[in-house]
């Protein structure tokens, strides 16, 4: 590792950014390499601006990121809340830990040394939530085929009759019955607006939403 520990920054709010900005400014052995506001911005320059380490406001185009980490920079994930989905999401990216925005300074430097030395930081806690959830939720969604997802997310997004989920499928009702008795069963609820609230309540809607 340098002496000088690279870090990029992508946050949303340009005014937390200026936040961080300034705590690592005035931390020496820390220097800010870039920053953006989120990942099509930053991608253009992550590379070679040579960062060791990339602190991301959580959730960012958590399927843009593994592919641009492989090679690059140590990634730390930083959210206002904690939900298995997002702890998930980050994990799967490549992230070596996940800390709430609310962390004080010195735990927030104390992660960003840890990470340019390669090291991870994910509490049991984390780890134990994620573990549940995986069991659960998460098996359950790997069981549904693309096109139960693509139902799903027409649901969710209120096209709730057979005809209309029929219409936008391009299939027979018939069809969208089948899908719908299926989704059913594996996510094990009863009805169709249960199916919504399974989706709300477990943190999926970004995740539903992507699958285009």
């Amino acid at each position: 590792m340098n002496s000088e520990i690279r870090v990029y920054l992508v946050a949303r709010q340009p005014l937390y950014r200026q936040g961080l900005y300034a705590i690592f400014a005035v931390e020496r052995g820390i220097e800010i390499v870039g920053e953006a506001d989120c990942f099509s911005q930053a991608a253009p320059t992550l590379l070679t601006a040579r960062a060791d380490v990339i602190l991301v406001e959580w959730p960012d185009a958590e399927d843009e990121w593994p592919a641009m980490i492989e090679n690059g920079p140590t990634l730390v994930a930083l959210a206002s809340q904690q939900s298995a989905q997002m702890l998930y999401s980050a994990m799967a990216a490549g992230a070596v830990g996940y800390l709430s925005k609310e962390v004080g300074i010195d735990v927030l430097l104390a992660a960003v040394r840890q990470a340019a030395d390669g090291k991870s930081f994910w509490t049991l806690e984390q780890l134990n939530l994620l573990l549940g959830w995986q069991e659960t939720v998460w098996r359950r969604w790997q069981k549904l085929t693309p096109r139960e997802r693509e139902v799903i997310r027409l649901m969710v997004r209120g096209v709730g009759s057979t005809r209309a989920l029929a219409e936008q499928l391009g299939v027979a009702e018939k069809t969208v019955e089948k899908h719908i008795s299926a989704i059913l069963g594996k996510l094990g609820v009863e009805s169709r607006l249960e199916v919504v609230v399974w989706v709300i309540r477990n943190g999926l809607l970004a995740l539903v939403e992507a699958k285009k």
